[in-house]
This record gives C-alpha cells, structure tokens and sequence, in this order.
C-alpha cells in the first residue's frame, strides 16, 4: 500500500491504518527500536507508543514520506527511554550521542528552536556533501546508534577504521559548522 493511501485511512480515522503502517513498515522500526534501546519489551512498548502517536497526529498531519515521519517519532520516544533509564550509564547509544555532542559544543546552549532547526539543516547540507558511504557511516552511528562492531561488520572495516573515519568525519562537521558560522571556534 502506498503512503498516500496509508494516510487517507488515517484522515478517515480507519484503524486498518495502524495495520497498514504495521505490514509496511514495522522491520525497519523495529530494528531502530532495536538498535536504541537494546531490549526488545521496551522496544515493542515503544513501536506501540509510536503507532498511537501516529494516530494522534495524522490528521493534521501529512507526512511525505511517511517512513521518516514514524521513524523520527520513533526515535525520539526511544531516546527518551534511554534517558529515563540510563541517565549515569555508557552504553554504546550514549558513547555515540556524546561523541557527535562533542563535536557540536560552543561553550553555550542552544538557546532558541530557531538555532535547533538550523543546526539541523546546516548537518543535513554537510550530510548532502559527503560521499555516500561517509553519509550512510555518520548516519547509522548518530541516527540508529549502531556500536562500532555493527559498522565494522556492515562496511567490512575494522573497528579501528569506522572509529577513524568517524573522528575525521566529525571533524571535518565541526570546521564545516565554523566555516557557516554556526559553531564558534
């Protein structure tokens, strides 16, 4: 079923739209889920937070694509677990999370949504000019949180080469986010 189908059965408040997203969609968010929280309750607890807030959105919303829209949703229900549970522990989803927020540290906070959503886009355009297989690194390690054993497995690298282009990838984020002013030396 397409999306735009998936989300007029929303918009009729139908609840084969819940199957729908389910069938289409449920091994990639699961395996987010999955790779996030580490344990598959809390990630099935989470999939269902995510499908009713799916509900709860859709309408107004109407998201193109749909996977991005259910996959930030469910993302961001799984990193408040992870807060919730393991505030003091360092889990390889925290060891990333802190690595990229190294990167990013100006010596302040973020103060307004504004700065948020173009720091946001600024990442999105550096992502946009990077070669593919750096993109799809940077993106399973600080968006799926997979550990460094996942990604040397996955790309056929050792751990010490995904560490490395990690390093030089986020370094080459921060001199991009200077040079755009975003970030202050």
């Amino acid at each position: 079923m397409e999306d735009e189908q998936i989300i007029a059965l929303f918009h009729q408040r139908s609840e084969d739209a819940i199957a729908a997203v389910k069938e289409q969609y449920d091994g990639i968010c699961m395996q987010l889920l999955r790779n996030l929280l580490q344990n598959e309750q809390d990630a099935q607890e989470c999939a269902n937070d995510t499908y009713l807030a799916l509900w709860n959105t859709i309408p107004p919303e109407a998201p193109k694509p749909l996977l991005t829209y259910l996959l930030k949703i469910a993302r961001n229900r799984a990193l408040r677990r992870i807060r919730y549970y393991h505030t003091q522990r360092r889990d390889h989803q925290a060891v990333a999370l802190q690595e990229l927020e190294s990167c990013l540290a100006s010596g302040h906070l973020v103060e307004q949504e504004l700065e948020k959503k173009l720091l946001e886009a600024e990442i999105e355009r550096f992502l946009r000019m990077q070669k593919e297989t750096d993109r799809l690194l940077f993106l399973r390690r600080y968006w799926f949180c997979d550990s460094i054993e996942v990604l040397a497995d996955t790309f056929g690298w050792s751990q010490s080469k995904v560490k490395s282009r990690l390093f030089r990838l986020r370094g080459r984020l921060r001199e991009h986010l200077v040079k755009e002013e975003i970030l202050s030396e």
